[in-house]
């Protein structure tokens, strides 16, 4: 998948607003008219008189590599004496190519042929660029700080804007939700396990006149570990009051942890938050690094031994041909092929059952060659420590027959 600037690795699921005054004549004297064209410049407009009394903003999470189910929903009010109404462009991620979000005003859906998709890529830079969003927070799901490093992909590339008009009549509240399944980012560079990045982009919620409330909830996985750049705490599951439940959620809640934030102003920046599975890690470890380290270790004291009981098999033959000419080959042969056998079968195999990909010391050929060098060397001193060792067992022992 190409990757693209940093700025642009957001995950856009932030309502930006553009303004269209109904062409009565009752509104004659209103703001001109900006309605985009299929496929054509959308243009942000700030001055709407629009107030947002409410925002829920719900994740669900998923096992697997399974997209992430997604509602929001708005809760306007129209304070003027007169109809307004408004195109709104949702720039979103969506899970499969051609998806459409789904849009409901007031409990009631929209046809898809009412709501058009640009898939122009300068227009979400025009986003960032009019809402002062081009700054990405990345964050660690281990430790909750922000990550400047990061190596991964974001699915931005294939980011669309879904763009529909909503009417706002005049003194009275309009109810909007839109639904639709997310993919994420990953970035498998530190850690074992990759992390799964989600962000959503607030800011543009300051096209609105006012803006009240926002709350912040979302299902996790249990045993994933969880990080927000936005104060979030962890509650009970049923004290959410939840808009849209996947069916295998409503089964099993408690197979889920539960986390919300409430927010009476919109905050300053942008949602970032990312998980990471914490099942299955061998011995509880969580970075690439430390793992390296243990398998590299794991490996040497395989190897060692292997050269030990080689030099013990070899010494009991009282030939020295075979301790120092065919006794380095067969150790080299036997050694290496142990030392193979066990980086194949125990450091890599094994995390590909678990974790679903190769891992273990510092690159197959690096690791095994080093091994190769180390059997190579080891032999010689290893065998001669043996031998001195059987000689002066052999001294002793006829030392104490004199004596006795």
């Amino acid at each position: 998948m190409k990757i693209k600037t940093s700025h642009r690795k957001i995950i856009f699921l932030s309502i930006i607003l553009f303004y269209l005054i109904l062409p009565t004549a009752a509104m004659a004297n209103s703001a001109p008219i900006i309605q985009p064209g299929r496929n054509g410049a959308i243009i942000p407009i700030h001055d709407i008189p629009i107030v947002v009394k409410e925002e829920k903003l719900q994740f669900v999470l998923h096992e697997a590599y399974k997209p992430a189910d997604v509602v929001v929903q708005y809760t306007f009010l129209n304070p003027t004496d007169k109809p307004i109404d408004a195109y709104l462009a949702f720039p979103y991620t969506p899970a499969a190519p051609d998806s459409v979000p789904r849009v409901f005003i007031n409990g009631v859906e929209l046809p898809k042929s009412s709501i058009e998709i640009n898939k122009e890529d300068r227009e979400l830079d025009r986003f960032l660029e009019a809402f002062n969003s081009a700054a990405v927070v990345h964050v660690d799901p281990v430790t909750g700080k922000h990550l400047d490093d990061w190596k991964g992909y974001d699915t931005i590339d294939n980011s669309d804007i879904a763009t529909f008009k909503v009417p706002f009549p005049a003194s009275q509240e309009t109810s909007l939700r839109i639904q639709y399944q997310q993919d994420f980012g990953t970035d498998k560079k530190d850690y074992i396990q990759p992390i799964r990045l989600y962000q959503y982009l607030l800011q543009p919620a300051s096209a609105w006149k006012e803006f009240h409330h926002l709350q912040i909830s979302i299902a996790v996985p249990k045993n994933h570990y969880f990080a927000s750049d936005l104060s979030m705490k962890e509650v009970h599951g049923d004290s959410i009051d939840w808009l849209s439940l996947p069916e295998d959620v409503k089964e099993n809640e408690e197979k889920w942890d539960y986390f919300q934030g409430e927010f009476e102003a919109l905050p300053k920046g942008n949602l970032a938050f990312s998980t990471m599975n914490k099942k299955d890690l061998l011995f509880g470890l969580v970075k690439k690094d430390d793992y390296d380290l243990l398998g590299f270790l794991f490996l040497g004291v395989v190897a060692t031994a292997a050269n030990i009981g080689m030099a013990l098999l070899i010494s009991r033959i009282k030939k020295w041909w075979m301790h120092w000419l065919l006794g380095p080959v067969l150790s080299f042969i036997v050694t290496n092929t142990i030392t193979f056998l066990t980086y194949a079968l125990f450091i890599n195999l094994v995390t590909l059952a678990i974790n679903g990909e190769l891992l273990g010391g510092y690159g197959f050929i690096i690791t095994f060659l080093l091994f190769i060098f180390y059997n190579a060397v080891i032999y010689f001193p290893t065998l001669g420590i043996i031998l001195l060792i059987k000689k002066w067992r052999n001294l002793r022992k006829k030392s104490l027959d004199v004596t006795t």
